[in-house]
């Protein structure tokens, strides 16, 4: 389980435009899931990665005024395709 700071601070970065998977957030992550540390460059790398991802995920989901659980999210996406 992640600790009470980093929580808190994914959170704020999650509610506006910040950067939710940043190196220093990702090194965390894996230290905790993989029991492994990540080479600053590799981190770097990663996070160069995913963010864009996070962020076309977040346009797309404000787009369809999408707020729910994220596990609906392909159904709404289904029903777009569908022009439902």
């Amino acid at each position: 389980m992640l600790g009470g700071s980093a929580t808190a601070g994914r959170a704020h970065a999650m509610s506006g435009n910040d950067t939710v998977y940043d190196a220093q957030f990702l090194q965390l992550l894996f230290r905790r899931l993989h029991r492994r540390g990540l080479e600053d460059g590799d981190a770097a790398g990663l996070a160069g990665m995913v963010e864009p991802v996070e962020t076309m995920a977040r346009q797309a989901a404000a787009g369809l005024e999408f707020d729910s659980e994220p596990a609906d999210f392909l159904s709404v996406l289904g029903e777009q395709a569908k022009g439902t």
